[in-house]
């Protein structure tokens, strides 16, 4: 008789910053890309849990796009760190939200962005 389990890849995501901390959105985990005009990147990593290949991409949307990490293939335990860029896009005093979509075989998981210029 053979008996056991066998576990799949599994995403992982971590290095992220509450966003709104004592507010009402505290807790919101994410990208703080701040309030100021110019370029700035951000980064956050993936990271496979499980014991198979994970194999994933990563997507953005205006004014946020992917700088390192578009697509990853990561072993059992292998960490990948994505940086995330924003550009000076929104007129002064509106808002940028966006989102990291990353897409896994073991999992998918959104990254909030947010910026206010």
């Amino acid at each position: 008789n053979l008996t056991g389990a066998a576990t799949g890849p599994k995403l992982s995501v971590t290095g992220l910053e509450n966003l709104f901390p004592g507010g009402p959105l505290d807790g919101l985990l994410g990208l703080d890309f701040g309030n100021h005009c110019g370029s700035r990147t951000e980064s956050f990593s993936v990271r496979n849990v499980g014991e198979e290949t994970l194999i994933g991409t990563v997507t953005t949307s205006p004014p946020f796009r992917v700088k390192k990490g578009a697509s990853f293939s990561l072993r059992a335990g292998q960490r990948k760190k994505i940086s995330i860029r924003s550009k000076c896009h929104p007129k002064n005093g509106e808002s940028a939200p966006g989102g990291a979509r990353i897409e896994t075989n073991g999992g998918s998981d959104t990254v909030e962005t947010f910026r206010i210029d």
